[in-house]
């Protein structure tokens, strides 16, 4: 194994890892700028229920994949 290969393998996941939270953020921020909402708060809501969400609810990709793109509380998409 060369150093090139053993520093794209590290590379790649933390590559991977901050495209999901920017990717995550901008998301929020297309959603929340033409309502006219602040981007940091009030914190991330479910827009159906109106329930906050909790931390571990907005964990980029993993947390979609356990609530399968549905709201804990409302089962809303």
């Amino acid at each position: 194994m060369t150093s090139g290969t053993s520093l794209e393998a590290l590379v790649i996941p933390v590559a991977a890892v901050v495209g999901l939270f920017v990717g995550s953020f901008l998301n929020v921020v297309v959603y929340r700028t033409p309502l006219g909402l602040s981007v940091s708060t009030p914190r991330s809501f479910c827009p159906t229920c109106d329930r906050q969400l909790a931390w571990w609810e907005n964990v980029p990709l993993l947390s979609w994949l356990f609530l399968r793109g549905r709201c804990h509380t409302c089962h809303e998409p």
